[in-house]
């Protein structure tokens, strides 16, 4: 602290008997180095902070690409459910009436398969409507069945009625399956 003290009384003598005229090349070359040194800190901390937003960008850019890896694999996990496109022709007729066939359900009519094609998602949905007389309990194991089938096969709408005798109903099911193009 004391020699504090002597330097500024020493830089207040010299000011005081010869002026600001001593002092301007030192107050110069330290405002040059002062400036100087600024622009270079301002410089770096600014490709610090852009480094630092670019490493974040980096680190959603991994998050994105590794959850596209695991729906990747979950998207070709559920292509392998969908039946192939040369199934296509007897696949849900077979599929629905084999599951019938274990739910002792025999068909009395078979509608027409529909197709529809989604071609923005490269697929085609396949519609086919069904028609038969079971018992209550042997419906609800049915569309377990077929709505837990290994394939991909789905009720897309049911209609049941009350039939004449007590204990049967009349329904008319709409199944579909979806085929990758």
């Amino acid at each position: 602290m004391k020699d504090i003290k002597n330097i500024v009384s020493a830089i207040e003598g010299i000011y005081f008997e010869k002026g600001f005229e001593p002092f301007k090349k030192p107050v110069l070359y330290s405002l040059v180095v002062i400036i100087v040194s600024y622009y270079f800190y301002s410089s770096a901390s600014s490709k610090y902070s852009y480094n630092l937003k670019d490493f974040k960008k980096i680190e959603q850019l991994r998050n994105i690409q590794e959850t596209y890896f695991q729906l990747k694999s979950k998207h070709s996990v559920y292509l392998e459910r969908l039946p192939k496109m040369d199934e296509r022709e007897n696949f849900l007729n077979s599929a629905v009436t084999e599951i019938a066939s274990r739910n002792n359900i025999s068909f009395y009519s078979v509608g027409e398969q529909t197709e529809i094609r989604l071609e923005k998602f490269g697929l085609i949905v396949i519609l086919r409507n069904f028609k038969f007389r079971t018992e209550y309990n042997h419906l609800g194991n049915f569309i377990k069945d077929i709505e837990n089938n290994d394939k991909f096969i789905g009720v897309s709408e049911l209609l049941i009625k009350k039939a004449e005798e007590i204990k049967y109903v009349d329904v008319s099911m709409t199944a579909y399956t979806i085929l990758n193009i």
